[in-house]
């Protein structure tokens, strides 16, 4: 994944760390951002990006949680 990619919000079950407020956490980006395609505007040196999606919200989220629609 790199800057300009599109993608979309995907959590898997096996992906989500037990605790209750990262559940709560990951069920209210499927929410907000749930369906909604994104571009990729900064990549972090660790293993998340930050993401522009097409209703305004901006989010720092994991790459194992995004699924790339279209790369640049």
């Amino acid at each position: 994944m790199k800057v300009g990619d599109l993608v979309k919000v995907e959590i898997n079950a096996g992906k989500v760390p037990g605790a209750l407020t990262a559940m709560k956490k990951f069920a209210r980006l499927e929410r907000e951002c749930g369906g909604e395609i994104g571009i990729i505007i900064k990549e972090h040196l660790i293993n998340s990006v930050t993401v522009r999606f097409n209703n305004g919200n901006i989010r720092v989220i994991d790459k194992a949680h995004l699924e790339i629609i279209n790369e640049k």
